[in-house]
């Protein structure tokens, strides 16, 4: 149908909204409306996006955005620059459709993060970024209803040479979140050291956290990001409602490599998270997280 401007896509996707709801009578139907993808250095994409949620608002169900995490050689900027960059855009989308809501206080209109992913063919750096792409839509999950992984079906890694499959750290990472953190997500307080890649980054966490509360299991799932390049971060883990009992079960993903080189099929048998046990009782954890890894 080719490109159109904010404009004239709403009044496309208006008219198109109704001819999908007469098509088909009796069927939930729910509209994504098209969201932000091309982030360039000036307003644009906020204008569009802007005018997408005022005029879309009661209609459309979702607004789409995509954000994949562009790489660098800077470990800091990798780790730390791109999640905030993300965590930003995120921010901008719900203020926009909170304003709306605000005034119109129709049925709500949520995220849908559609493409999405770390650097491709990347090693550990990749995985931390995946779980920091996590991490955000946890912590979002008022507003970010559904997050589609761009390339899932290629989510086991591939050797190059026998084109055998195998489950690398990023799988492992991927199968952690989608198994385990499943529940309500909870306002989780992290206070910790910051670092800077800039003026504006200038207040970036060591530690990227989020929890989520299984009602039916009674437990509480913690992820944990340590993006400090060099030193494990010791923490002291507090429940202000309720307290620890029992054994926490604990998943790591960690190595020594920093440079994102590409995982191999060779070393497929090192890949597996480290597990442990820690004993656990009354309202404080202690536990020291590894420098750049992802528990």
């Amino acid at each position: 149908m080719g490109y159109k401007n904010a404009d004239d896509y709403v009044k496309f996707a208006i008219e198109a909204a109704k001819v999908m709801a007469k098509s088909s009578p009796g069927t939930k139907l729910e509209f994504v409306a098209n969201g932000p993808s091309n982030y360039k250095d000036n307003l644009d994409w906020v204008e569009w996006t802007w005018t997408v949620v005022k005029n879309l608002y009661g209609i459309a169900d979702y607004i789409s955005m995509h954000r994949y995490w562009d790489n660098t050689d800077d470990y800091y900027t990798f780790v730390g620059e791109r999640a905030m960059d993300l965590e930003e855009r995120i921010k901008i989308i719900e203020g926009q459709i909170r304003a709306v809501d605000a005034v119109r206080k129709k049925k709500p209109m949520y995220i849908t993060v559609d493409e999405w992913a770390p650097p491709f063919r990347g090693g550990h750096l990749s995985t931390l970024a995946l779980a920091e792409y996590f991490n955000a839509f946890i912590r979002h999950a008022d507003t970010i209803k559904m997050a589609n992984y761009t390339l899932l079906t290629s989510l086991l890694s591939r050797d190059p040479k026998t084109d055998a499959t195998y489950k690398s750290p990023l799988f492992q990472a991927f199968k952690l979140y989608s198994t385990r953190a499943r529940g309500t997500a909870l306002a989780t307080a992290v206070s910790c050291d910051t670092f800077k890649t800039s003026d504006h980054y200038a207040h970036i966490p060591y530690l990227d956290v989020t929890s989520v509360y299984d009602e039916k299991a009674k437990q509480v799932i913690i992820n944990v990001v340590n993006r400090h390049k060099d030193e494990a971060i010791a923490t002291d883990i507090q429940s202000v409602t309720g307290t620890f009992s029992g054994n926490a079960a604990v998943s790591q993903i960690a190595s020594d490599d920093i440079s994102n080189k590409p995982y191999t099929y060779e070393a497929r048998d090192s890949y597996a998270p480290k597990n442990e046990s820690l004993a656990a009782s009354g309202t404080t954890l202690r536990y020291s997280f590894p420098a750049h890894s992802f528990t």
